[in-house]
């Protein structure tokens, strides 16, 4: 056996084990799905996953509870089937819904709201956020690496958005979108 089939070998073990230790404190776990390690997870009771979905490591995923002094209620849904690639970062206040069989990027950030930049005298990393704006991504949507979804954005189903992209308004079902801003180029008609 060489090397790079030995590693991924113990690398599976080593998800699993996560998995199994993990699993029971997020709302929700479905079976067959795989938290691989590591990952930085901060209230994953209001966290819900699907069956048979992969959250790869490196990625950054909280559902805000208290910030600053502020409540939030922030709640996370992922979709049968979806993959979330290495490095990204998913943070909610409010609410992210993830379909099924939905793919995204590596290093790709989806945040339902921001810093408030008008408290500039406070250091930002420390400082307000805004009030989150729900994130809706429909099924069969697939995230370039390292797009980024800002909030309050709805993306319809079998939509396909390039590499790098910034999606800050909705985008329709059966679409390409690339750029910053991110514009359809494309629509597809599932007909033919």
């Amino acid at each position: 056996m060489d090397g790079i089939r030995l590693f991924d070998k113990i690398n599976l073990k080593v998800a699993r084990l996560f998995t199994i230790l993990s699993r029971r404190s997020f709302g929700s776990f479905g079976r067959g799905s795989l938290l691989y390690f590591p990952n930085y997870v901060t209230n994953p009771e209001r966290m819900f996953i699907g069956t048979n979905v992969k959250i790869m490591p490196g990625c950054w995923i909280m559902t805000i509870s208290e910030w600053n002094g502020c409540r939030y209620d922030g709640e996370l849904y992922i979709g049968d089937d979806s993959v979330i690639s290495f490095n990204v970062q998913i943070s909610t206040c409010s609410s992210i819904r993830i379909g099924k069989s939905v793919l995204v990027g590596r290093g790709s950030v989806i945040v339902d709201h921001l810093h408030d930049d008008c408290a500039s005298e406070k250091k930002h990393a420390y400082g307000p956020i805004t009030d989150g704006k729900p994130i809706i991504i429909d099924d069969n949507v697939f995230l370039g690496a390292h797009s980024t979804i800002a909030p309050g954005v709805h993306i319809g189903r079998n939509t396909f958005i390039g590499a790098n992209s910034t999606v800050i308004d909705d985008l329709p079902a059966n679409s390409m979108a690339v750029g910053s801003p991110a514009k359809v180029i494309r629509r597809y008609d599932p007909q033919t």
